[in-house]
């Protein structure tokens, strides 16, 4: 095991990864994403632990941080995991047509669920300030040194380990 309620794969297939498979693999379905990429950054946010807080005052197992829902709100699973879902649904819309592909779109999905679009918009400026490409995650990881105000290596990893869990 990995972390409390998480399952690693026996063999080629996975069935089962938390006791939340049923909401995810729901919402998944709405976002039009296989479950089991949503398994993987619930698992980076929370480690499938429904009661998780952090310091910045996320909530719940995909970390939601939003004033206008109560803590005991976001501690339901059902409604934690339908926000997040939304919310990744909104950073999926504003950026398919900003990433060279389906998957750059993801990466920059991933990466602005992780920092904030803000922070994300403010590296593609820069990229594009640069003469970078700006439509792909590795020249926007290149240039992220030169985004003031954002370090961005925790993003940087969030990404890939999203990702690398995903394949895994």
């Amino acid at each position: 095991k990995l972390g409390r309620n998480y399952q690693r794969r026996v063999g080629s297939s996975l069935t089962s990864i938390s006791p939340y498979d049923a909401l995810v693999k729901q919402n998944a379905n709405a976002l039009g994403w296989d479950w089991r990429l949503l398994s993987a950054i619930i698992y980076h946010e929370s480690k499938f632990i429904n009661e998780s807080c952090s310091g910045k005052g996320a909530v719940g197992l995909m970390q939601i941080n939003n004033p206008i829902y109560s803590v005991d709100t976001l501690l339901d699973p059902a409604v934690n995991i339908s926000i997040g879902t939304k919310y990744l649904t909104y950073l999926s819309n504003m950026f398919a047509g900003h990433g060279a592909d389906s998957v750059e779109c993801l990466k920059f999905t991933l990466a602005a669920y992780n920092c904030g679009e803000g922070n994300l918009l403010k590296c593609i400026r820069t990229a594009e300030e640069l003469g970078v490409d700006p439509t792909r995650w590795d020249s926007i990881v290149s240039v992220i040194p030169e985004v003031p105000g954002f370090h961005g290596k925790q993003t940087i990893a969030y990404v890939r380990e999203v990702l690398a869990t995903y394949d895994e």
